[in-house]
């Protein structure tokens, strides 16, 4: 599991460019102090900062105010001290905007679960679900009652309000044998402190969103619309590219029950 935040990050490393890197001298909850840096407030506030080691690693906050060697911000849970790593980026495509693209990008995916919790009981074709499984692409049926299961593929079924349903005729009969599910969640929302699948591919993600803040910003921005265009075309090749390395697990075909 990732932290978001982190995840927010290589995004805004895209679309913002990583304006300042640095390692604070001190501070405290609600401020990180660096003494050898020298930055001009109206380049950072309403950006972001990320915090990359100590006990706040993984966390992010947006910049309420800056001096030349002042980050503010939100009262985080432990104060900032010398040696805490961090970076900072614009407020051209703020926090707001990249959790929500990064939220769109996900919610555009699904991850591959599995489940395991019905077992085939006689003389029965219609299953309830267990809670959180829905959008069913495969079910498998255990041919042992031990490892090695031996699973096989059933193509006479298909997903109702919450049920599994078996063609009649093609209910499997072993009793007590395992039926295997697999079937795709939906993520996101996320907040920023939220941690995300491994199995979600973040080189596929980063740019998926890219791709919808520059559509946006190509929407809002008019008068750079050659730019917006460019960039957004760049993100979603790139998107394209991982997504053929990622392609989602077909359902099973539904064969006639006769």
């Amino acid at each position: 599991m990732t932290v978001y935040a982190t995840w927010l990050l290589k995004l805004s490393r895209i679309v913002n460019s990583l304006r300042y890197t640095g390692v604070a001298t001190g501070g405290s909850t609600t401020t990180l102090i660096n003494t050898s840096q020298v930055v001009k407030a109206e380049e950072y506030l309403g950006g972001t900062i990320w915090f990359l080691s100590g006990t706040l690693d993984g966390v992010c906050a947006v910049i309420t105010g800056c001096s030349e060697n002042t980050f503010t911000f939100a009262t985080q849970a432990s104060a900032i001290v010398a040696g805490v790593k961090y970076a900072v980026t614009s407020k051209q495509f703020d926090l707001v905007a990249l959790m929500e693209a990064g939220n769109m990008a996900l919610d555009d995916m699904g991850i591959l679960k599995e489940d395991v919790t019905l077992s085939v009981t006689a003389a029965t074709r219609s299953y309830t679900l267990p809670t959180g499984v829905r959008r069913v692409r495969q079910v498998e049926i255990a041919a042992n009652s031990a490892e090695p299961y031996g699973f096989y593929s059933s193509y006479y079924w298909e997903e109702v309000d919450g049920k599994l349903i078996f063609d009649s005729g093609k209910e499997p009969s072993a009793t007590g044998k395992i039926i295997r599910l697999k079937y795709y969640v939906h993520l996101g929302p996320f907040l920023s402190t939220d941690t995300v699948d491994d199995q979600v591919d973040i080189d596929w993600w980063k740019w998926q969103a890219a791709a919808m803040i520059y559509r946006a910003a190509y929407q809002l921005y008019g008068k750079d619309e050659e730019r917006w265009s460019e960039l957004y075309n760049e993100a979603m090749k790139n998107a394209e590219k991982y997504q053929r390395n990622n392609r989602p697990i077909n359902q099973n075909p539904r064969l006639a029950g006769w």
